[in-house]
């Protein structure tokens, strides 16, 4: 339907994993561990077409988002990094949920400094992005303020971004829902 519908590609799908079994992911149980499994195998085919997309056409960002909040598309950005990052690919996974940022709790990290004081020219990117292992980076929202969607409408974001998509192999974003605010159609 929504390939047919609305003329978009689907790269693929996840598994609905219910709200009081997503916050345990890690647990040890059996139960848990099908579902990780499950949820990290969709992640893998989507990881493997967006590789392919990447040799056929370079396309090395991707950026995840949802008509409204809660519909898992924190869980799928930090997945399918670590996915990329799992195959021998330098990642970098960005919190550009500005408004209500999160990413930073996943990865025990201060959420400053991070996007938003780079586009504040109050820290360099090279300060604010945070080494999760030898292939996944993570740079957070930060703290958002006005001035922030201000800067971006000039073009920050995508000089950041560029500098990214230097560095890594990929730049996987994690953006806020677009029904409810205007920040995900300015990135």
């Amino acid at each position: 339907e929504v390939s047919k519908g609305l003329g978009l590609t689907v790269l693929g799908s996840v598994p609905v994993i219910p709200h009081r079994v997503i916050a345990h992911l890690n647990n040890p149980s059996k139960r848990h561990h099908e579902w990780r499994a499950r949820l990290t195998e969709a992640v893998d085919g989507i990881m493997a077409r967006l590789l392919r997309k990447a040799n056929i056409q370079d396309t090395r960002t991707v950026l995840v988002s949802s008509a409204v909040s809660g519909e898992g598309k924190t869980t799928l950005t930090t997945q399918l990094a670590m996915s990329m990052a799992r195959n021998g690919h330098r990642t970098v996974l960005v919190d550009l949920d500005m408004r209500h940022p999160s990413l930073h709790h996943v990865f025990g990290v201060d959420v400053e400094p991070g996007f938003s004081e780079i586009v504040r020219g109050e820290c360099a990117l090279k300060d604010a992005v945070k080494e999760v292992n030898n292939r996944l980076s993570f740079l957070s929202a930060g703290s958002w303020d006005r001035s922030v969607m201000a800067s971006m409408t000039g073009g920050m974001a995508e000089r950041i971004l560029q500098e990214l998509r230097e560095e890594y192999d990929f730049v996987i974003i994690d953006s806020s829902p677009i029904l409810p605010v205007a920040d995900t159609r300015f990135i």
